[in-house]
């Protein structure tokens, strides 16, 4: 790879681009701009098609009703039950994902 021969062939590339330049920084633009949102719309059109195999689980817990648990029922139970429960959702999507 000699770089005379690319110097060689730079005056032409920059007459080109005199002539044509404005042509060539639009499409430049356009094809840029058009790629980066074709694929934006295909992830849209395959996110879409995706909802369809969603499925809503709800998930509830039983409440406790002896003396003990009546005295223990704070909030930071109530953050760590809550954080189980993300924890299992979260696993049973990417098991989910792991079956595609």
């Amino acid at each position: 790879m000699d770089l005379q021969k690319y110097l060689q062939h730079l005056p032409t590339v920059m007459q080109w681009l005199k002539a044509n330049g404005l042509k060539t920084v639009i499409i430049v633009f356009v094809l840029w701009y058009g790629i980066k949102y074709l694929f934006k719309l295909i992830r849209l059109i395959h996110l879409h098609r995706g909802t369809k195999n969603l499925v809503y689980m709800k998930v509830t817990l039983p409440r406790s009703d002896s003396k003990m648990d009546q005295e223990k029922r704070t909030e930071k139970d109530f953050k760590e039950k809550v954080a189980m429960m993300a924890q299992l959702y979260r696993a049973l999507y990417e098991i989910r994902e792991m079956n595609l």
